[in-house]
């Protein structure tokens, strides 16, 4: 689960319990909204959810790359991507990086709903 995830949750624990105006659970409930809408949050997917939009940190240099196309092949991901002018095509995973490390863009965010929609259901 994600911080943001666990703010949003927490956030709606706060609102059910409160039995008049807080202004507690309503700074908590924004706070989680906030949290969701913000773009420059980190976080580690597999590389299978990896999406166009997104943008991947390099691990070598900390650097935000876009990420402009994702394929996958036998062996990993042949991702595409983009900073300013410059471009490269790079296979993943590789054992420096099982996992890759983004802020998600538009796409990931929908991949990241399909997820917990789909790894979410009952019996």
């Amino acid at each position: 689960m994600t911080p943001q995830e666990r703010a949003v949750i927490e956030a709606a624990r706060a609102w059910r319990r409160r039995t008049r105006v807080d202004p507690r659970a309503d700074a908590l409930f924004f706070e989680a909204i906030d949290a969701l809408d913000t773009p420059d949050a980190e976080q580690s997917i597999s590389w299978r959810e990896l999406a166009e939009g997104d943008h991947l940190k390099s691990a070598k240099t900390g650097v935000f790359w876009e990420v402009i196309s994702v394929h996958a092949m036998r062996d990993g991901y042949k991702i595409g991507i983009r900073l300013g002018g410059k471009r490269a095509l790079i296979t993943r995973p590789t054992l420096a990086e099982p996992e890759a490390i983004v802020r998600r863009g538009q796409t990931g965010r929908a991949v990241d709903m399909f997820v917990n929609v789909f790894s979410s259901g009952g019996k």
